[in-house]
């Protein structure tokens, strides 16, 4: 059966070189046996997909929509396979501290947030929570300050398509830079950690120091 990564479109565009880097690993290792294309009908290469595949994400969004609209045999997050490579060589943060965003489009995905803390404490990091972690969480940046995409809540009913109140309710630009810098307040530590390139991005407009994990595992941030 063909294992397959799927990179995400936004993550390659925001995080290209860790990206690629992150691909190759895969491939290497023999994590998967190639590259897919996107999971929306009409993006780059997805009717190429076989229907039988597995697939190896990054992204929640896309793994919500491949378990719900796909035929592929199973989705697992890239970054709880790294785990099982005990030759991986982690960077070193020395110690330092970073709080951790956890991402609503994650919620339920328990291996996922374990692996999230794993991969930090194997960095050298020191994990701090926040109140509002792991499913507790409602924070996905900007997205959740705009109405959901048609096409994302079609390809995902279950997850997607019904969310709670207050959700997915658009705001105009000055709401959200606001109600960002309000959630970068509650972060103590220098810099954050996060696993969602719609969370690293409102981390960063709300003038938090935002690190997303794919940065520091492939491409070190200091």
């Amino acid at each position: 059966m063909t294992r397959l990564f799927m990179p995400s479109c936004n993550n390659s565009l925001a995080y290209t070189r860790s990206a690629q880097r992150l691909g190759r690993y895969l491939l290497d290792r023999g994590f998967v046996d190639g590259v897919s294309g996107c999971c929306k009908p009409g993006g780059p290469h997805h009717d190429e997909i076989p229907d039988d595949a597995e697939i190896v994400v990054v992204c929640n969004t896309c793994a919500g929509i491949v378990e719900e609209s796909m035929q592929c045999s199973s989705v697992v997050n890239a970054f709880e396979l790294l785990l099982e490579d005990r030759t991986f060589e982690y960077p070193d943060y020395g110690g330092e501290r970073i709080t951790v965003q956890d991402c609503w489009r994650a919620c339920g995905r328990h291996g996922l947030h374990d692996a999230v803390r794993k991969l930090l404490r194997n960095m050298n990091l020191v994990p701090v929570e926040l109140e509002e972690n792991r499913d507790r969480s409602r924070f996905c940046g900007l997205t959740t300050l705009r109405e959901m995409p048609e096409q994302v809540a079609e390809l995902a009913p279950h997850r997607f398509g019904n969310v709670g109140e207050g959700l997915f309710e658009s705001r105009d630009e000055s709401e959200q830079i606001r109600l960002m810098r309000e959630h970068a307040a509650l972060i103590t530590t220098p810099r954050v950690a996060s696993y969602c390139f719609g969370c690293d991005q409102g981390l960063a407009i709300g003038g938090a120091d935002s690190a997303s994990l794919i940065n520091l595992l492939f491409d070190k941030v200091v």
